[in-house]
């Protein structure tokens, strides 16, 4: 799963549902329940500081602007997927 890899978060909300739900996974593991939150119906998946705990990743690649190559082209071909998907990528955030 990405959540070994990458702090997720879901937010999904039912066409019937009155509310969303949040749920946050890190290192392959659950945070906390899921939690009342706003949201659009339909599912919103957040994949945040990919392969923040993989120590080999600094040694095989040179510099941040060659890691977020290498992340736009494993997310790219992974939406081409998906009937409906909407990927944003944002370089140096944090």
């Amino acid at each position: 799963s990405i959540s070994h890899v990458a702090h997720v978060t879901i937010t999904t909300k039912t066409a019937d549902g009155k509310c969303a739900y949040r749920a946050s996974y890190s290192d392959g593991k659950l945070q906390a329940p899921p939690k009342p939150c706003a949201g659009n119906q339909g599912t919103l998946i957040t994949v945040e500081d990919l392969f923040y705990n993989i120590i080999t990743r600094r040694k095989a690649l040179k510099n941040p602007s060659e890691e977020y190559g290498k992340i736009l082209e494993v997310v790219g071909s992974s939406g081409e997927t998906c009937w409906l998907a909407v990927l944003v990528c944002l370089e140096g955030m944090g």
